[in-house]
């Protein structure tokens, strides 16, 4: 694929990849807000009126924290044509197909191949993380997960005005994308401080202007409660993070550590801040599913290197093998379309111990590579 080819198959891509994510996933009720009660406080914004649930007169200053801070995605869903409901999921979609568009032409800027990108973004897409999004559309999720990849893009490109719009407008929709505007730190300090700075300056604003109720119960609970029991309960805040990219948790490290190290010099500014994004955020919400779906960029990075190498050296069976993992993983994330139980299939198949496994024989078909690689990021580290 070259010239305006890649293009054009990235965005039938996408728009595919939007299409199957609607019909894949386990049906949405819009009665129950997506299985979402939350939502119903973005469908009031968007319609500024109250919504079925709610009672008395409507203002902004009515919506609990922290959902009247995310104002963006509300104000443009209320702006179209449609039902509220119907506005803010038309959002939620095309915002999925834009992220998906973006993330594959972040790849190509990486020199990653066309065919392994396209190939390898079924990966990420068969997990729950990223598959949530589809079950609840009338979240802000989308919309803000297309900011983020518009900034790692333009972080690629050396696109400063780009990367600050982006982050600016994003705090707007998901306060979480604040975490990446230090990023740009690693390309010009002064200018990463200045638009941290100007972030941070914008949340505390917008939290003294909307004022409000508190945190909303029974949906959200305080984050320090939360906090003090991720803490108390250590190892079933691991076992929630570990069971939301299971064995793409052995298969990211395997394609970062593959990347040549000028694309990893790229690369890895952004796993760090998505990293922290994710693991910030899910430190003080219960949600940890939907949070670490940011990581999806470098999930499918990892992937399409990974794939890539597979390729050229002709490796057939791990392959294929992969792609029956993916099927595997579709059929165990409990918001799939199929009317099996997904926990009891997971327990028979054990999907994070066999893609493990098969992370564990990647690396193997591939050390030559991994060894040459890996010195190299070594050696340029030393220098």
């Amino acid at each position: 694929m070259t010239g305006r080819h890649p293009l054009l198959v990235f965005g039938v891509v996408s728009v595919g990849l939007m299409v199957a994510g609607i019909l894949v996933t386990g049906r949405v009720h819009p009665e129950r807000y997506g299985d979402a009660p939350m939502a119903e406080y973005y469908l009031s914004m968007a319609c500024r009126c109250p919504w079925p649930d709610m009672t008395g007169a409507w203002s902004i200053h009515t919506v609990p924290a922290p959902f009247r801070w995310r104002i963006l995605v509300p104000w443009i869903a209320g702006r179209l044509p449609f039902a509220t409901a119907t506005s803010l999921a038309l959002l939620t979609y095309a915002s999925l197909a834009g992220y998906y568009f973006v993330m594959l032409l972040w790849c190509r800027r990486l020199a990653l191949p066309p065919l392994a990108a396209v190939a390898a973004i079924v990966v990420p897409f068969a997990f729950e993380p990223h598959l949530i999004n589809y079950f609840h559309p009338y979240l802000v999720e989308g919309f803000s997960l297309l900011l983020m990849a518009v900034m790692v893009y333009a972080f690629t490109v050396d696109a400063f005005a780009l990367f600050a719009v982006a982050g600016l407008c994003g705090i707007f929709a998901r306060e979480v994308t604040w975490v990446l505007l230090p990023m740009w730190c690693a390309r010009d300090v002064k200018r990463g401080v200045v638009l941290a700075t100007a972030g941070a300056a914008a949340i505390v604003g917008e939290h003294a202007i909307l004022w409000g109720p508190p945190y909303a119960r029974p949906y959200t609970i305080d984050p320090m409660t939360v906090l003090r029991f991720h803490t108390d309960h250590v190892g079933n805040y691991v076992r929630d993070i570990r069971s939301t990219w299971g064995w793409a948790f052995a298969l990211t490290p395997l394609g970062l550590l593959l990347l040549p190290a000028e694309r990893f010099r790229a690369v890895w500014p952004v796993a760090v801040v998505l990293a922290v994004a994710a693991f910030g955020s899910s430190l003080f919400a219960t949600d940890t599913a939907r949070l670490f779906g940011v990581l999806m960029p470098v999930v499918l990075v990892a992937a399409a290197q990974v794939l890539a190498l597979l390729i050229d050296g002709r490796k057939a069976v791990l392959i294929a093998l992969l792609f029956g993992l993916v099927i595997l993983q579709y059929c165990v994330t409990p918001i799939n379309a199929f009317r099996i139980d997904s926990a009891s299939v997971a327990a028979m198949t054990k999907p994070i111990r066999v893609g493990t496994i098969w992370a564990i024989a990647a690396a193997i078909a591939l050390r030559r590579p991994l060894v040459e690689r890996t010195r190299q990021k070594l050696r340029s580290a030393a220098a």
